[in-house]
């Protein structure tokens, strides 16, 4: 009885949703109104005509409008969350609309708690019927959502062990997302929108069978869950919203280790390869562009117990942890990290940099000179560093170390010749090759000062052949 009587409420809630609802609705008001409403206040309040037959029940109407369109989110404010995401189904079977209206909406809830930046609303049923509407949907309201998902609901009988069972599935899957102006310049180029949704949603189940009810529920709210996060962690990457992006594939990871039987090998593999990317450029963009070193390293750590095995960040993340471990003054684990960086690729310039900083700090000229001159093979490492933050990082400590001043002045120096401002670091080289000639501790370095200054960088062993055959 209780159940009976709960979805007869659901499915009054779902009429009133719809316009013929309205319409219903509309109708019980006026004849209510003006059957007894009317002579009440006639009878009892006052007898102005023109408030009692026209101005109350317009201002009833209105208000009916007004509550029925918010609740149906015809009408909307803008929007408050940091992405608000529209849900739109199609369906032409009273009955299993409430089905998956039920699972919809208690999924909504759960998630609303779990995500508080992120809104979902469910439209009324039918709302939107095709793949069109809805990418113009999105297109023309951005003022009221910022992406959205849409489905067919089917339903049908089958047999199955020799009976007939009622069944409702899920088709005609469709995302769309509002992404103008987004600038692609940076690791969301690894994300191709389409391509992953598709590949995520490949074979799910989306079928729904009474006599199942309690397993296909769970099945069908996991599915939709999964789905809808997925979409919005990949439009958070694309907005720049990477806190958020984290959150989301860090849940479906969980959730993916939690039910590890169930995801194929290949979207656990897509899953990590998504989320070792977020880890790495939030971080770069917390440590470079926001200075926040503290969260920066807090994600590289979490990154690297997360991820124990190494993978294709491993080094960069190794070599951002060492900086970020010399900037909080733990100068050893700066250097452990480098020697973890180097054993994938010690061939790096970004190693040479790290080894040589570091013989600038411990006032040690020849590891200096070693590193220095493997960097001074520019054809090797050109455009592989952002040699112009490299250089500020040293301005930035040179002045702690004096004892070791004209280390510093020389990587400067050799860093604007090699890779940055030729002309500068002339100049500097220049002056700092007075102050190498009275040292004898760096002899090496003043030999190789005066070989760029000369000759300018090491050249390939095949440049003098190259430049023969050219002449040729």
């Amino acid at each position: 009885m209780a159940k009976g009587f709960k979805e007869n409420c659901d499915a009054i809630k779902t009429y009133w949703n719809t316009k013929v609802g309205l319409a219903f609705f509309f109708f019980i008001f006026i004849a209510t109104y003006y059957g007894a409403v009317s002579e009440f206040i006639k009878e009892n309040l006052f007898d102005h005509k023109l408030y009692r037959v026209w101005l109350i029940p317009v201002i009833g109407l209105m208000l009916i409008y007004v509550v029925w369109a918010f609740a149906s989110h015809r009408l909307n404010l803008f929007k408050k969350k940091v992405v608000t995401t529209g849900i739109f189904l199609k369906c032409n079977d009273s009955i299993s609309e409430l089905r998956i209206k039920e699972i919809i909406n208690d999924l909504v809830e759960e998630l609303g708690d779990e995500f508080g930046e992120i809104k979902f609303k469910l439209f009324p049923i039918n709302h939107i019927t095709t793949k069109n509407q809805l990418s113009r949907f999105v297109d023309n309201n951005n003022h009221i959502i910022d992406n959205a998902f849409f489905a067919t609901i089917f339903n049908g009988s089958s047999m199955e062990d020799a009976q007939t069972v009622a069944k409702i599935e899920l088709q005609n899957i469709h995302f769309s997302a509002h992404l103008s102006n987004i600038d692609q310049s940076d690791f969301r180029n690894n994300i191709n929108m389409s391509r992953d949704l598709n590949f995520r949603n490949l074979n799910k189940d989306w079928q729904y069978v009474e006599s199942k009810s309690f397993t296909d529920k769970t099945k069908i709210k996991h599915n939709f869950k999964d789905s809808l996060l997925f979409f919005n962690g990949l439009y958070s990457i694309y907005i720049k919203e990477y806190d958020l992006a984290l959150k989301i594939f860090k849940t479906l990871k969980a959730s993916e280790d939690l039910n590890n039987d169930t995801v194929s090998n290949a979207k656990k593999t897509r899953l990590n390869e998504i989320l070792l990317g977020l880890f790495t450029f939030n971080a770069i963009e917390k440590y470079i562009d926001k200075k926040d070193i503290e969260s920066a390293f807090n994600l590289l750590k979490e990154c690297e117990i997360l991820f124990k095995e190494n993978h294709r960040f491993s080094f960069s993340n190794y070599i951002s942890l060492s900086r970020m471990y010399f900037e909080k003054s733990e100068y050893l684990l700066a250097k452990d990290y480098t020697d973890k960086a180097k054993m994938i690729s010690k061939f790096s310039p970004a190693i040479h940099c790290n080894l040589g900083f570091f013989g600038m700090v411990e006032n040690d000229p020849e590891q200096v000179f070693t590193n220095y001159r493997e960097l001074a093979h520019t054809y090797r490492y050109e455009k592989k560093l952002n040699y112009l933050e490299i250089l500020h990082f040293i301005e930035l400590h040179k002045k702690k170390y004096l004892n070791s001043l004209h280390l510093f002045d020389f990587a400067i120096a050799a860093l604007n010749f090699l890779y940055v401002d030729r002309e500068l670091g002339r100049v500097q080289l220049l002056q700092i090759q007075e102050s190498l000639r009275s040292n004898l501790m760096c002899v090496n370095l003043l030999s190789l000062t005066n070989h760029l200054l000369r000759k300018g960088d090491i050249k390939s062993p095949y440049f003098q052949r190259d430049r023969k055959r050219k002449a040729s």
